[in-house]
């Protein structure tokens, strides 16, 4: 296999199903080469590529780590990763006892669903049914030892999987990309930092032209009004408390020097800070 390195660790209750090469009347339907069950020690290490498939891999127990070009994460019980194996990537546990559910999978449309579910969650998501995984998985391997095995009966199963991860990243969707929701968080806990729209996009890892348009779609203000809005409520807060003085309000928020807090006050409340604190003083 091109562009592999590895070092397996399995334990005695792993199972593996491996089909080396696929019947040119398959060539229609979607279909896994490899799948299974893996109890794995500490040892273990994947890093790959160049496969021309996906891989749904569901953590049943212990923790791990992956990491793709599209990011990383750190996978628990019912973590389930989507990976594009045409792109390197890199498995690695992260606990003595690490066990998977998981199967490559080719056919049409395999990477186009990859890109939804990347959309909504990243490379992992967290609240995928695991039951329901377990249940296609199981049928897969019930097929796969049928005495006359039916490529089409697979390749539904294989088709059903897909398409109920496609409808769970698609209801995720409704609410915004994650990405969306990841600047939102990164914003709220950095913007003390003077951070810009730059920043917030190379935090989630998207060009900042793209998150702009998301980010004001889903939300109907952009990012630099965002970081203002969060600056500036903190700093009302601080005013309030008036144990600071202004300049290191300032400071404390990220305005980078008083006369910008001073300006953004007589944008939004017709005053100086120094006048809003006296009034909050006396209400």
């Amino acid at each position: 296999m091109n562009g592999m390195k590895s070092r397996f660790d399995f334990k005695p209750g792993s199972y593996r199903f491996e089909i080396p090469y696929m019947a040119e009347d398959t060539a229609a339907l979607y279909y896994s080469t490899l799948n299974g069950y893996e109890e794995i020690g500490r040892n273990y290490y994947l890093d790959r590529s160049d496969m021309n498939n996906v891989l749904l891999s569901m953590t049943l127990k212990g923790t791990a780590h992956v990491a793709c070009p599209a990011g990383e994460a750190d996978l628990r019980a019912g973590s389930l990763a989507f990976v594009d194996c045409r792109e390197r990537h890199v498995f690695y546990p992260t606990c003595d006892d690490w066990h998977i559910l998981f199967v490559h999978i080719s056919g049409a449309d395999v990477f186009s669903v990859r890109q939804k579910f990347l959309e909504a969650f990243g490379v992992v998501c967290e609240d995928f049914p695991v039951n329901t995984f377990t249940s296609f998985l199981e049928t897969l391997f019930r097929l796969e030892h049928a005495r006359d095995r039916d490529p089409c009966e697979m390749s539904a199963v294989l088709y059903g999987l897909l398409m109920k991860v496609l409808a769970h990243a698609k209801q995720r969707m409704r609410g915004g990309p994650f990405y969306v929701k990841r600047a939102e968080r990164f914003i709220h806990e950095n913007y003390a930092r003077g951070i810009g729209v730059d920043g917030v996009a190379c935090a989630v890892g998207v060009s900042k032209f793209h998150l702009s348009r998301e980010f004001h779609r889903c939300t109907g203000i952009t990012i630099a009004r965002a970081i203002a809005d969060v600056r500036f409520e903190r700093s009302r807060a601080l005013l309030a408390d008036g144990s600071m003085s202004v300049a290191q309000v300032a400071e404390a928020v990220g305005f980078g020097s008083v006369q910008a807090m001073i300006r953004m006050y007589r944008k939004r409340l017709g005053t100086t800070p120094s006048a809003y604190r006296k009034y909050i003083d006396h209400v």
